[in-house]
Formats: C-alpha cells, sequence, structure tokens
C-alpha cells in the first residue's frame, strides 16, 4: 500500500484533521485540508514544525486562517512532539518518518486524546 492510500485511508476513518508530510528538507509532498487552514507550503513553516521535533523548543507560531496562533508543547515523546494552543481551539501533533515528518492539526471538539491515537497509529504504519 502507497503512503497516499495509507493517509487517505487513515483519514476515512474520522482523524478529522489537516494531515500534512513534509521532507527533511522542508517540502510539503501530502496536504489534506479537512477542518482548518495551515499554510503548509511554506517551506520556513515547514521547518518550524521540523525544528520542534528536533530541539528543546516549546512553543512555535503557526499561522492559521490568517492568524498567528502559538502552540505550547504539552508532551514529546521519542518521536513525537504534542501541542495545543489557548482554549485548546486546535491540537498539533508532529511526528518523525524517516524522510521528514507527518503533521496534523485537529480544531476542538476533538481533543487531543481523541487525535493523537489515531495520528500515531498513522505514523506508524507510515514508518513500516
Amino acid at each position: 500500500m502507497s503512503w497516499r492510500s495509507i493517509i487517505e485511508s487513515g483519514l476515512c476513518q474520522g482523524i478529522g484533521s489537516d494531515v500534512t508530510l513534509i521532507t527533511n528538507e522542508g517540502k510539503c509532498v501530502y496536504f489534506s485540508s479537512i477542518c482548518t487552514k495551515l499554510v503548509t507550503g511554506d517551506e520556513d513553516i515547514n521547518r518550524k514544525l521540523l525544528n520542534l521535533l528536533h530541539s528543546n523548543k516549546n512553543e512555535v507560531y503557526l499561522p492559521i486562517e490568517g492568524t498567528e496562533v502559538m502552540f505550547r508543547v504539552f508532551c514529546r515523546t521519542e518521536c513525537s512532539v504534542y501541542g495545543t494552543c489557548d482554549a485548546k481551539l486546535y491540537t498539533l501533533v508532529v511526528c518523525s518518518l524517516p524522510f521528514g515528518a507527518l503533521v496534523a492539526l485537529a480544531p476542538s471538539p476533538l481533543t487531543a486524546n481523541q487525535v493523537i491515537p489515531t495520528i500515531e497509529k498513522l505514523a506508524d504504519t507510515l514508518r513500516a
């Protein structure tokens, strides 16, 4: 099964979020916008997302629907970073992949507890 099929299959299972694949160079190779408008064609933004995985930074500003939104990291694992913004309007998940990262942005009413397991399962499948 191709990575595109894996992602689209995961999306059909109700992830309910924007899902982006970015390379280690910051290029967007796949983007599916379901609920929000995260600008992923901008390589600087993509590098910010990649840097979250490889730094100790605990916050990042991302443009969401024309507004700079600050996300605070609330958990790090060996391969992933999870963040949320004020009022928990969005959950951000960035998962390391061999070629780059899987990024998911889910709006409320979806919670981190609903989004993270599904995105992690998708990332595990892409890593295999």
